[in-house]
């Protein structure tokens, strides 16, 4: 089955209406969440408002578990300040939306090879760190016995 180019142009066009549609909507949202006009969410705030069963829906509308509040407010803190800011908001919300797919399975299950062996890697240069330290006590406590038994 062949997609001419008129419908691919269409299907695009669709595809990022859609995601404008999605983000201008999580700023609503956002700004509909924050009620004091502070530009942020804290923690309690957001557990607070997905307790509100319109909330709880848009999130689960997106895919979004409302269940653990915690874990989610702190997926979508990006640095962890434990304030969500409009941008963190929209963003992680954009990111997390959804199931999840067999490129995001292996995706993971290489971050978490890779950082298994950073690790690893991390570890063995400590060990060898901590062995030439032992060695240069060591030769310091060996030095003035040394220089001690010059002496006499």
């Amino acid at each position: 089955m062949q997609i001419n180019s008129r419908d691919k142009e269409v299907v695009v066009h669709e595809e990022l209406q859609n995601k404008k549609e999605l983000l201008d909507d999580l700023k609503d949202l956002f700004m509909e969440l924050d009620t004091d006009k502070t530009g942020v969410l804290t923690a309690r705030e957001f557990d607070h408002y997905l307790s509100n069963e319109k909330v709880a829906a848009y999130f689960i509308s997106l895919k979004l578990n409302v269940s653990e509040a915690k874990h989610l407010f702190h997926l979508v803190d990006f640095d962890q300040s434990g304030e969500v800011t409009i941008d963190e908001f929209v963003e992680g919300c954009y990111q997390l939306q959804g199931e999840a797919t067999a490129i995001d399975t292996k995706i993971m299950q290489c971050e978490v090879k890779f950082l298994t062996e950073s690790v690893c890697s991390l570890s063995e240069r400590i060990n060898d760190l901590g062995k030439a330290f032992s060695q240069v006590q060591v030769q310091e406590l060996e030095l003035p016995q040394a220089v001690a038994t010059e002496e006499v």
